[in-house]
């Protein structure tokens, strides 16, 4: 298949990358997806995949400097949590996204975001622009513990905070109420599965 495609698409190959594993009985299945790209460029994009070896890791927060925020983390929810920085244009351009699963999940998740960057900074960008998770700054060591080298990407925890999925970027057209990209429709029904078995 790859073959084919690199005689097809001169100067381009294909990745695959598993971007869920189920296991039902005594099977295990993994979805992929194939991404297109140049050959030199494969190894920075493969890399937002590699925290799929993270699942099941325990995060915890109490290292990170809180930044002022009404919203208050809910003892046994599970949590979204977002590693950005305020000069990424792609973590700002998935905000609105951000900003609808809020608005939709609020009452089921704790919505969480990380940078690397300081307090101050991340709270002069929130005087003027809306980004309603509780926010962290100073969060370099952790994203150093997950190994984390390409923005954004977030994460899923279940109830125990622990890591059940990890997504690499979300579409800037996407939204709860009408998601476009395959990342954003696999969140939103992760989202309802949690939620769902966390009610029980």
């Amino acid at each position: 298949m790859i073959d084919d495609y690199e005689k097809k698409q001169p100067g381009y190959t294909l990745s695959a990358i598993i971007v869920k594993t189920s296991v039902i009985e005594d099977s295990t299945i993994h979805r992929i997806i194939w991404e297109k790209h140049r050959p030199e460029t494969a190894l920075s994009k493969i890399r937002k995949w590699e925290h799929l070896n993270l699942l099941g890791l325990k995060v915890s927060f109490d290292s990170l400097q809180r930044v002022s925020s009404t919203n208050k983390l809910k003892p046994s929810k599970p949590t979204l949590v977002n590693f950005w920085f305020t000069a990424c244009i792609p973590c700002l351009e998935e905000i609105p996204f951000l900003n609808s699963l809020h608005e939709e999940f609020k009452v089921k998740l704790n919505f969480v975001a990380i940078t690397f960057e300081p307090k101050d900074l991340v709270t002069n960008f929130l005087i003027s622009n809306s980004f309603k998770f509780s926010h962290f700054a100073n969060g370099q060591g952790l994203a150093d513990q997950l190994g984390i080298e390409a923005y954004p990407v977030s994460f899923l925890l279940d109830q125990n905070s622990e890591i059940i999925r990890v997504f690499g970027g979300f579409s800037k057209e996407d939204r709860a109420a009408s998601p476009n990209s395959w990342a954003a429709k696999e969140l939103i029904e992760e989202i309802k599965e949690i939620t769902a078995a966390n009610k029980k």
